[in-house]
């Protein structure tokens, strides 16, 4: 009778671990990937390298937009005489 109970409970034992065992392996189709970080990664230093890029784009435009209207208040003859 002993013996019995113990086969019971070890297959209700194995049976929890195959459980286990399933879900982990569920959770671990759904975990990211080296791949996918190395991917990730890349595509942050593309967007960062496009970012940059298109800052200093903007940053000059302002500057010669500053100095188009500066000029245009003190006058394109006068600027000579200032340096």
């Amino acid at each position: 009778m002993e013996l019995n109970d113990r086969v019971t409970r070890l297959e209700s034992d194995m049976k929890n671990v195959q459980d286990d065992v399933c879900e982990i392996k569920e959770h671990l189709k759904e975990t990211a990937t080296k791949e996918d970080v190395i991917n990730l990664k890349d595509y942050f230093e593309d967007r960062d390298r496009d970012f940059i890029k298109n800052m200093w784009k903007v940053i000059f435009g302002l500057i010669i937009t500053i100095v188009t209207i500066a000029m245009s208040l003190v006058g394109i003859d006068k600027i000579p005489k200032i340096f």
